[in-house]
């Protein structure tokens, strides 16, 4: 996965996690909490996927190696695209840009990442 695709798949479940508040309001139950994991929950199976993984042999300590090697890689990139998003958001709020709602920066988010993607490849 690109750090570009991380970062669309962390904007879809900031987003998610913004139109869920706006739905149940200050009065959530824990269970409406549960029913909106859906994205994240699709996101760390993924990033737990081990297809791509290929050790330097069939020793039990290599396997083992090779697959820590991964899962780190992976979330360190989640962990830095929810980082780099929530400062976005941040820096937008503390501008306090009132013509743009938090589902608008999000979308330019998107798209500037998207763009300069596609200016790096």
């Amino acid at each position: 996965m690109t750090e570009t695709q991380m970062l669309q798949r962390v904007v879809a479940i900031l987003t998610q996690a913004r139109e869920m508040a706006d739905l149940y309001g200050e009065d959530r139950e824990r269970d409406d909490l549960d029913s909106q994991g859906e994205l994240i929950g699709e996101l760390i199976a993924e990033l737990l996927e081990f297809d791509a993984v290929t050790p330097a042999s069939s020793d039990s300590q290599d396997v083992a190696d090779a697959v820590a090697r991964s899962i780190q890689s992976r979330m360190i990139l989640m962990a830095g695209c929810f980082s780099a998003a929530f400062a976005r958001l941040a820096i937008y709020h503390d501008r306090c840009d009132a013509d743009a709602s938090s589902a608008e920066v999000l979308r330019r988010m998107v798209i500037e990442w998207e763009r300069q993607d596609d200016e790096t490849t």
